[in-house]
């Protein structure tokens, strides 16, 4: 059976993974979590047979332990011991192998859009291992017990994208295991008067917003270009678990993971889903500074008008739309043929590469 990636309209993304010659078919497998409860779910097809449900908190099926037996509903729910941890759920059916499906949104409670870029399908079959790299917004507000549980996650390298000011105002005060920092100095350049007069405009419209939002997304592949070479560098040469990161985990975090997983060969209409998930994951509400006395006044002052604005309109600036994330590709496109081109010309990524960060990050 074919691999499977869906996008929850909730808190969670779920892969169907690693599941060949089974007398089954568990399509549209769906997690979701509310309430303290793990809701799996899957629609039944024509010869499907009782399945077994086991847990780990690993991506290992080999690690879990059964939760129940020849499970015939097509659904189960179970409440776990610790909200606070992360499951992997295998899903068996009779005479095949276990189908892996996992909550791709991190359990945190100071966590902002902190998700696993684990379990896609690529083109050629194979999945993106769990586990290994994250994508995340700003790290400020992690607490302690979040700490604890980053700290399990095996993470070695982390790359900040934001600008110095950024940094300064919500500066990331690393708690878990030692890691490698990556950022450069620079600052954003982003014209505020011009996006002031777009936004008291009378005519002030989604589609305007829009437009400004996908000329500037070309112009971050230039501005991260040092911080994306070093990220695929250390993913190239070193084994442990990368995080990469702005401050809402959606722009240059987004073109980031669209970089990343169309390297290990994951499809376009894929790498535009990861990116839109943003959508469901991030709290936008969370973007509005309650304490403003460290910020920058005018980015205090933007933000703070934003959230006066419908969020319709200013959904390309709050949140994400595919027409963002597409400007990005077409200018890697229109210049050197291809992402995958890109990668090779721009940042440094030889074809070997590639055949090492697939051998290395696929299943």
């Amino acid at each position: 059976m074919k691999n499977t990636s869906l996008l929850m309209a909730g808190l969670l993304t779920v892969s169907l993974a690693g599941c060949t010659q089974t007398p089954v078919s568990l399509s549209d497998l769906e997690t979701n979590f509310s309430e303290q409860q793990y809701q799996l779910s899957w629609q039944p097809q024509p010869g499907d047979a009782e399945v077994d449900i086991l847990v780990s908190q690993y991506p290992d099926a080999g690690k879990a332990r059964l939760l129940a037996k020849d499970v015939k509903a097509h659904q189960y729910a179970w409440t776990p011991e610790d909200a606070h941890q992360r499951y992997y759920f295998f899903v068996k059916p009779e005479g095949g192998e276990p189908v892996m499906t996992a909550n791709r949104l991190m359990p945190l409670e100071g966590g902002r859009n902190f998700r696993d870029l684990g379990g896609y399908q690529t083109q050629d079959g194979r999945t993106v291992r769990w586990g290994k790299i994250y994508r995340s917004g700003v790290l400020a507000n992690l607490t302690e017990a979040d700490y604890a549980f980053v700290d399990s996650l095996g993470i070695e390298t982390v790359v900040d994208f934001r600008a110095n000011s950024e940094r300064q105002s919500e500066s990331t005060q690393w708690r878990a295991a030692e890691v490698e920092i990556i950022s450069t100095d620079y600052e954003m350049d982003f014209d505020m008067g011009e996006l002031g007069k777009i936004l008291r405009s009378p005519d002030l419209s989604r589609d305007k917003l829009e437009a400004m939002m996908a000329q500037m997304y070309p112009h971050i592949l230039e501005d991260q270009k040092q911080n994306y070479r070093a990220m695929f560098d250390r993913l190239v040469d070193k084994d442990g678990g990368l995080l990469f990161h702005c401050t809402a985990g959606k722009d240059r975090t987004g073109i980031s993971a669209a970089l990343v997983l169309s390297a290990l060969g994951v499809d376009r209409q894929t790498v535009i889903q990861d990116y839109l998930a943003t959508n469901q994951y991030l709290d936008f509400q969370s973007l509005i500074p309650k304490d403003s006395s460290n910020m920058d006044p005018k980015y205090a002052a933007m933000m703070k008008f934003f959230a006066s604005l419908p969020q319709d309109i200013t959904q390309p600036l709050m949140g994400v739309t595919q027409p963002l994330i597409e400007s990005a590709i077409a200018a890697m496109e229109a210049k050197h043929g291809s992402v995958l081109e890109y990668l090779k010309q721009e940042l440094d990524v030889s074809e070997q590469d590639i055949q090492i960060l697939r051998a290395k990050y696929l299943l």
